[in-house]
């Protein structure tokens, strides 16, 4: 695999991630709490506002692993307005790009991104108790 950089996606680019979030919604369902069934269905605004929320970067951001012109993982956080706790979610790293690295480029990007924000005081998430190898990189 070639180098992996760390980017945001302008919401013209929201097919690439559409593309993304469904293959993780498909091959790794029980690390999510949407499902594919439902998010299939979203219309394109969905995605280009998704996109654009999270360049606004006051209540949420998306960060994707990119190694030559492919998206390989993706993560993100997101807060209710003016709420001191950030949530960290969407993390993705396609199966031939795990075991290196990528996750935890990606959490850190988000994790620095949160620290950008002085009224979070705290960021969170939630696991699957299976995901062994999601385990380790949040501990």
């Amino acid at each position: 695999m070639s180098s992996i950089d760390i980017i945001r996606l302008h919401p013209d680019q929201w097919e690439d991630f559409k593309a993304l979030r469904l293959e993780a919604l498909l091959l790794e369902p029980q690390a999510f709490g949407a499902t594919y069934a439902d998010q299939v269905l979203y219309p394109d605004s969905y995605w280009q506002n998704r996109l654009a929320r999270a360049q606004d970067n006051q209540n949420d951001g998306l960060f994707f692993a990119r190694s030559g012109d492919g998206l390989v993982g993706m993560a993100g956080w997101f807060r209710e307005p003016g709420a001191t706790r950030a949530m960290v979610v969407a993390m993705y790293v396609q199966p031939a790009a795990r075991g290196q690295g990528v996750a935890s480029q990606l959490l850190q990007a988000v994790l620095d991104d949160i620290q950008q924000h002085a009224d979070i005081e705290i960021a969170f998430l939630s696991v699957n108790v299976d995901q062994e190898p999601a385990k380790r990189l949040y501990q």
